[in-house]
């Protein structure tokens, strides 16, 4: 039986950790990801790490799928509305931003540069083009990831549903971004709509879309 909860700000080392090889089970599946980490486990490995762990500790809703045994085997990340963050003028806090400059340490060099080039300033136009105002009063999902070992049994759809329902009773809308094509349309069974895509290329020769979504405010 899987359980889905809310992670407190100061959970054990040892859920963490757990989360940390949930998040390498299921990226290591998906190329581009794998691409973002310079085809390195090792890589995709830290990453994870420092990730989760800002993310653990800040100001994000994260919600945990566990087995019984207590094993973690999918994770739900969500960031507050921008509007509601607006003292650190970046939706992930100054701590995402000294994870995010580690990562780009860990990358080759090529690859580093294209997300700070390419990546990160495309990605926020397709963000304003996409969701406009809306985007600092909405929801974000910024990561979902469910163990490779027991994908396709729903818990997806388990691990959004809290967060969904919390927004909804706050009058907001909820916004997310993937590179699938393939979970455009669970994200549509979910209520999301496709609002945007635009289409990256990282070095050396992957080529990859990024789809974004948005699930409206329910009147």
């Amino acid at each position: 039986m899987i359980s889905i909860r809310k992670a407190s700000r100061d959970e054990p080392k040892e859920v963490l950790s757990k989360a940390i090889e949930c998040y390498v089970s299921a990226f290591s599946r998906v190329r581009v990801n794998m691409a973002a980490a310079g085809n390195s486990i090792d890589v995709l490995r830290q990453q994870g790490e420092l990730r989760l762990g800002e993310r653990f500790s800040g100001s994000c809703n994260v919600y945990l799928a566990e087995t019984e045994d207590k094993e973690v085997v999918g994770i739900a990340v969500w960031k507050p509305p921008m509007e509601v963050e607006d003292t650190t003028g970046t939706r992930e806090g100054s701590g995402a931003g000294e994870a995010e400059r580690k990562i780009l340490q860990l990358l080759p060099s090529e690859v580093s540069t294209w997300w700070q080039e390419e990546f990160v300033p495309k990605h926020k136009e397709l963000f304003e083009s996409s969701f406009g105002e809306q985007e600092k009063s909405a929801w974000h999902l910024a990561m979902l990831c469910v163990h490779a070992d027991y994908q396709g049994k729903g818990i997806a759809r388990k691990l959004t549903t809290p967060a969904m329902q919390q927004a909804t009773s706050q009058g907001r809308s909820m916004t997310l971004d993937t590179p699938s094509p393939d979970l455009v349309s669970m994200y549509e069974r979910f209520g999301f709509q496709l609002r945007g895509q635009a289409d990256f290329h990282v070095p050396p020769s992957m080529d990859f879309t990024v789809y974004a979504m948005l699930c409206p405010l329910k009147k």
